[in-house]
Formats: structure tokens, C-alpha cells, sequence
């Protein structure tokens, strides 16, 4: 980003804000996951790599939205859309990030130092600790 003392965080906070179905939230964190991402996949862009995230697996993106605007009828709360779904969980697979689950404090992506369950898949951990367990490859 080019202007002065705004970063990509707070750039696409501000977008995804506005935005939220179209702009992701990228931060420090998840960045460079999606840049090595991009990578291996031969993608202009970080934005590319999540479009090709949506299209490549969007069955597995609509049973988790559905799942998700399930939750929120019940909880009336506002449903999440797709992509901030996938925000979810690349924050969960960027390093350092600690989650929650049953009270315990565990790395949310490895597993590393964790005392609850260790699941590679943060789609696992993160239904699992609502007592619902989806399997997205």
C-alpha cells in the first residue's frame, strides 16, 4: 500500500468493513500464508489465492456457510458470508495465533503445545468445539 502509515492491515479492515462479501482481512499474519500460497499456485495475487480457495472448494464452503447461518438463526445473530469464513480460518492457520478450546489455550494450526484435541484441519477444531465435527479437505 502506498499511503503513508497505512498498512495492509488496517487497508483491508477498512475495506472489509465497508465490504465485507467482497474485501478478505489480511494482516501481518495471514499474508504471508496466502503469499506462499500464491506461490505454489502460480497466482497474481493474494486475492487470487482466495478466489481460488471459494471456486475449487465451494461445496465445502456452502456446507460450512449453511452450517453457519444455522448457528446464527438460532443465535439471531448475522450470518457469516464465505469469505469471512475463509478469513477464519487462515487466521487459524497463520503461526503464533492461540484459540481456545474447553478453557484450554492451544496453537490453533499445529496443534504444537496444545492440551486439547490436536487436529491439523482448524475446520475440525472449530465446529468440534461447538460440538458439531465438518471435515473440509
Amino acid at each position: 500500500m502506498s499511503t503513508p502509515h497505512v498498512g495492509v492491515a488496517v487497508t483491508h479492515k477498512i475495506l472489509h468493513h465497508k465490504l465485507p462479501r467482497l474485501a478478505p482481512l489480511l494482516d501481518g499474519r495471514t499474508a504471508p500464508i496466502l503469499s506462499r500460497q500464491r506461490v505454489a499456485l502460480g497466482c497474481s495475487s493474494n486475492w487470487a489465492v482466495i478466489l481460488n480457495d471459494l471456486t475449487r472448494q465451494a461445496d465445502q464452503f456452502e456446507s460450512l456457510e449453511s452450517f453457519q447461518a444455522a448457528l446464527a438463526g438460532a443465535r439471531r445473530t448475522k450470518p457469516l458470508f464465505r469469505l469471512r469464513i475463509h478469513d477464519t480460518l487462515l487466521w487459524c492457520e497463520a503461526p503464533d495465533n492461540v484459540a481456545t478450546h474447553s478453557g484450554s489455550a492451544r496453537r490453533s494450526a499445529t496443534g504444537a503445545g496444545a492440551t486439547g484435541p490436536s487436529h491439523e484441519n482448524p475446520v475440525i477444531w472449530l465446529h468440534e468445539s461447538r460440538g458439531t465435527a465438518v471435515a473440509v479437505a
